[in-house]
C-alpha cells in the first residue's frame, strides 16, 4: 500500500533530525515500544495481517536452502523465537565476503540492493516462505545490514566492541518481524557469539516493556541456564524473532555478520519520493550504502 508523499517526507526529515540526538532518539524508541507492545499487540498483528496489501515479495528459484523445512521454522519462531541452524552455500558466502572486502566500512546498510549474494539470500524461496508463514501475510523486505565487530581493549585491558555493551536486550523492528542472521566468519566462544534466551519474546506489562536491557544478575534469577550461544563456521545461519532477549557476547576476535529483516507493516522509504531534486540517483538517501571509518 503506497504512502502519501507528505508522510514519507516527514518521516525522512524526522529520522535525519534525531539521528545524532541520542537522548531524543531513546525517548522516541521507548514511546514506540510502549505503543506497539502490550496486551494489544496480538490485535495489532491480526489487524495489519488482515489488511495486508503488500505486493508479492519476489522469490528467486531454485532455492539455495534445499532440505530446509520452512513450515517447521515458522513454528519454531512462534514457540521459542529461534529456529535450528542451517548452512548457507559456501559459494554464496565467499561471494558476499569478497564484496564486503571491497568496501572500507564497519557497517553497510541495505547490501541487498547492491550485493548479488545478499540479494539472492533475501529473495530465496525458502527464506521468503519462512517470513510469509511467520508473519501470516506477504512480508516486506525492510532492511539488511553487514557489520564487522572489531574488539578493542581499554587502558585496563578490558575488551569492548560488542553491541549494546554486551548486555541482553530486545529489539522491535515492527509490530511483527523476523530476522535472518548469517555468520560470515567462523564464530567460537572468543568471537563475540550471538546469544539468545529462547521463549522471551512475549511481554505485556509496562515493566516488561520498559526493561529493554537486562543484566546478568537478572538473567541468573529469571532465566537460569536458558541462554543459548550460537557457534559455528562461516555460513551458519538461523531465523530469529529479535523481540526475544539476545546479546552479542564480548569477544577477542573479529566477527562479520549479515542480518536481513522482513516486516509485516513497516516499510523502507520509497525510492520515488526520496530521490534528490536532480533525479540523478534512483535510491533514497537513507538506503545508500552507509560507509563509516573502520573501527
Amino acid at each position: 500500500m503506497s504512502r502519501p508523499i507528505g508522510y514519507t517526507s516527514l518521516r525522512a526529515q524526522l529520522r535525519v533530525r534525531v539521528n545524532n540526538r541520542q537522548a531524543l532518539l531513546g525517548w522516541l524508541r521507548t514511546l514506540r515500544y510502549l505503543l506497539v507492545q502490550g496486551p494489544w499487540r496480538p490485535w495489532l498483528v491480526r489487524y495489519y495481517a488482515a489488511r495486508n496489501a503488500n505486493p508479492p515479495l519476489a522469490a528467486n528459484a531454485p532455492t539455495l536452502l534445499e532440505g530446509f523445512d520452512a513450515p517447521a521454522a515458522a513454528r519454531d519462531l512462534d514457540r521459542s523465537a529461534l529456529t535450528r541452524r542451517f548452512e548457507v552455500p559456501a559459494e554464496i558466502v565467499s561471494g558476499i565476503i569478497d564484496w564486503v572486502k571491497g568496501i572500507e566500512a564497519s557497517r553497510i546498510d541495505d547490501p541487498h540492493v547492491d550485493c548479488p549474494g545478499v540479494n539472492r539470500l533475501a529473495h530465496d524461496p525458502r527464506t521468503v516462505e519462512v517470513a510469509r508463514r511467520f508473519l501470516g501475510a506477504e512480508p516486506v523486505l525492510f532492511t539488511s545490514k553487514l557489520y564487522w565487530t572489531r574488539p578493542r581493549r581499554d587502558a585496563d585491558g578490558n575488551l569492548h566492541g560488542a553491541a549494546e555493551h554486551g548486555q541482553f536486550h530486545y529489539d522491535l523492528a515492527d509490530v511483527k518481524a523476523v530476522t535472518l542472521f548469517v555468520y560470515l566468519s567462523d564464530v567460537d566462544e572468543d568471537s563475540g557469539p550471538h546469544v539468545v534466551i529462547p521463549g522471551t519474546q512475549r511481554r505485556v506489562t509496562p515493566g516488561q516493556i520498559l526493561r529493554r536491557t537486562i543484566d546478568e544478575a537478572y538473567v541468573a534469577k529469571h532465566y537460569a541456564n536458558r541462554s543459548e550461544p550460537i557457534l559455528g563456521p562461516r555460513g551458519t545461519a538461523w531465523f530469529e524473532d529479535i523481540t526475544c532477549y539476545h546479546k552479542q557476547a564480548v569477544g577477542s576476535k573479529v566477527r562479520l555478520m549479515l542480518s536481513i529483516i522482513y516486516s509485516l507493516h513497516r516499510r523502507p522509504l520509497e525510492d520515488l519520493e526520496m530521490r534528490p531534486a536532480n533525479g540523478n540517483d534512483s535510491r533514497p538517501a537513507d538506503r545508500m550504502p552507509l560507509v563509516r571509518a573502520a573501527g
